[in-house]
């Protein structure tokens, strides 16, 4: 009998305006499929109607600097996440918007790399990673209102003209006369 394979799975279910990321712990055991553990299931609400294909993420891990214990030189538990932005699914102006606002974090072939190295555990690490990378792109994503110039109201207008003819007056006093010195 074929020893059991382990394996981790990512799918990204989408539903109107909410993402549910679902990581799997699947094991296979010669080729048969036994069970699947969900290790991380979060639901996020992303505006703008993106659509990230699963295809387009990808994982890294390696060892992590900090806390760990004795895991600490054995277990690689810093997970690198990977996403290229030229491939979501969304209009070509949020599109735009999203490589603009995160230019700095793009490598040259436009990957977004995120870095989460916080937690003891692989799968915290990834689920960390996961949840930045949907606060970035919301975040990333969001289109501000245009600015309306508000009018001065009347009231200011009166008191800014009070107060210059109040200086003006000011200046006024401190004026020498020239007929009081030329009397003398």
């Amino acid at each position: 009998m074929a020893g059991k394979m382990l394996s981790n799975s990512l799918a990204i279910i989408r539903y109107r305006n909410s993402v549910c990321v679902v990581l799997l712990n699947t094991a296979f055991c010669g080729g048969i499929f036994i069970y699947a553990h969900v290790i991380f299931m979060e639901l996020f609400r992303l505006k703008n109607n993106i659509i990230i294909p699963e295809s387009s993420i990808e994982f890294r891990y390696s060892r992590s600097s900090g806390k760990g214990g004795q895991n600490v030189n054995k277990v690689s538990t810093k997970v690198e996440l990977i996403v290229d932005v030229a491939v979501f699914e969304c209009p070509d102006e949020i599109k735009d918007q999203l490589q603009q606002k995160l230019a700095s974090r793009l490598d040259v072939q436009g990957k977004l790399h995120l870095i989460s190295q916080e937690s003891r555990s692989q799968w915290q690490n990834k689920k960390n990673a996961l949840r930045k990378l949907f606060e970035m792109i919301e975040d990333a994503s969001h289109v501000g209102k245009d600015r309306i110039p508000t009018k001065h109201t009347t009231a200011s207008k009166n008191r800014r003209i009070q107060k210059k003819k109040k200086k003006g007056e000011i200046k006024t006093f401190r004026k020498r006369k020239f007929d009081d010195f030329e009397a003398e």
